[in-house]
């Protein structure tokens, strides 16, 4: 009787238990909502709000640059994150040019985060861009060929004559040389060397233009009482981009004499106080 009294327990015990609704654990839940803020040519900020019903270990950033290269290159940011874990933080990461040295004006940023969760589950964001553009001017442009030219102050005919210059030069290169340029430039035209070098981080003070060869932009401080200097300096910087595209590679480079030896020959007669220079090295022997 007793063995009878226990099966029946054990069987009405089974019939409860199917009874009983089983609760799934659920899928955790987690928001994210990120945004950039630009100072060029200072910082970017990047941030990051998340919400989520478990805690959050790890945050990190992910960026690209889109600059030449001969490797896929993507920087990780390790973030930290405050203790104890949280469920809802905020969290940023600013990009110092100050201690990385800054990107020219234009240059393209793709971002994304990755976070993990108290369980060890992996999430990502959706990637985004992010232009580092330099919006203290209102910038216009004119674009021949492979040349875009950015500028601010001067009218219409001063930039046209920049570009017929540029152009010009770049003819030259290639029938002398059968140089030319493969890929397009961007030249920001800034309305002096002081203007110039406010939109650069650590700038010498003798400073007038600089080229970014590996991004494939030039800036120049070109004021209209100066057209003369102006028309030479770009052209300058152009058959750098030239030799720089031509001869890129990742094994070796090619001499600085000889760099800046086809830039010279690119701006056309050469400089009277350079060819004193010139001149006094040849009469003491102290050519290369």
């Amino acid at each position: 009787m007793i063995r009878k009294v226990g099966l029946l327990i054990a069987v009405l015990s089974l019939m409860i238990m199917s009874l009983s609704p089983v609760q799934a654990q659920s899928e955790p839940t987690i928001s994210f909502a990120d945004s950039v803020v630009t100072s060029f040519p200072d910082y970017i900020d990047f941030n990051l709000h998340i919400e989520s019903d478990v805690f959050i270990t790890d945050v990190r950033l992910h960026y690209t640059v889109e600059r030449e290269s001969f490797a896929d290159v993507t920087h990780e940011v390790n973030v930290g994150i405050p203790l104890p874990f949280q469920t809802a933080m905020d969290v940023l990461w600013r990009w110092d040019m100050r201690t990385t040295g800054t990107l020219p004006s234009g240059t393209a940023i793709k971002y994304w985060w990755t976070l993990k969760d108290t369980y060890g589950k992996n999430y990502k964001t959706i990637p985004k861009n992010v232009s580092f553009k330099d919006t203290n001017y209102s910038w216009k442009s004119i674009a021949e060929g492979n040349i875009t030219i950015y500028w601010y102050s001067g009218d219409e005919g001063f930039v046209a004559e920049l570009m017929r210059t540029c152009q010009e030069a770049l003819v030259r290169l290639s029938d002398d040389t059968g140089a030319y340029l493969e890929d397009p430039i961007r030249i920001y035209i800034y309305s002096s060397s002081s203007a110039l070098r406010n939109a650069m981080i650590f700038a010498q003070q003798w400073a007038g233009g600089a080229a970014y060869p590996g991004y494939g932009v030039i800036a120049i401080g070109i004021s209209k009482s100066n057209i003369e200097w102006g028309k030479r300096a770009p052209v300058h910087e152009i058959a750098h981009m030239v030799t720089h595209q031509i001869t890129s590679n990742p094994y070796n480079f090619i001499p600085v004499w000889l760099n800046e030896g086809i830039s010279m020959y690119a701006e056309g007669v050469i400089e009277e106080s350079f060819e004193s220079y010139l001149k006094k090295a040849a009469i003491a022997g102290t050519l290369i």
